[in-house]
């Protein structure tokens, strides 16, 4: 009711909305207060707003595609992800972001795909082989990081955590 009649005004007077961080701070209380659905409807048109611009922010399409995966809409947040993924920022820049916003949701094979090309973009990051390796369930690679001593302390008890949490030796 309220709600379709406010995004409709939104959609017919961009210059009537509120700024973008006071969409989004509404929608944090109203998903706080358990209005889900409200909260979703919000975040999606201020990301939809966003991703029309110029010049799109990376979160932007993160974001949507969050909602996205909330709403099971799994094929349309995976096209925004991989349209992160290829066109937004730097090469390789948002594979990781996208892989988080994917395993955050429960989709780990799907997160995978993007910690592999996160991971094959730079051979050299042991953040992107631990989080290839957490997703994929490898022991023996997240077991590799972990021994590994040209890699940060921070990332190696991350190692050391993960392989615990996979009840491994």
């Amino acid at each position: 009711g309220r709600l379709d009649a406010l995004l409709n005004e939104y959609q017919a007077h961009p210059e009537r909305a509120l700024p973008g961080e006071g969409i989004l701070e509404v929608a944090r209380k109203l998903r706080q207060d358990g209005q889900t659905a409200a909260a979703q409807r919000l975040l999606a048109y201020e990301y939809e707003c966003q991703l029309k611009g110029d010049y799109p922010p990376a979160y932007a399409y993160l974001g949507l595609a969050q909602v996205r995966l909330e709403q099971k809409r799994n094929a349309d947040a995976l096209a925004l992800l991989d349209q992160v993924a290829l066109s937004v920022g730097a090469p390789f820049e948002n594979l990781q972001a996208a892989g988080r916003v994917l395993g955050e949701a429960g989709h780990t094979k799907e997160a995978a795909r993007f910690y592999e090309q996160w991971q094959k973009a730079e051979p050299w990051s042991s953040d992107a082989a631990l989080a290839f390796a957490r997703t994929t369930g490898s022991t023996s690679s997240i077991d590799a990081v972990r021994k590994a001593n040209t890699v940060r302390y921070e990332t190696r008890m991350a190692a050391a955590r993960a392989l615990r949490n996979l009840n491994a030796p």
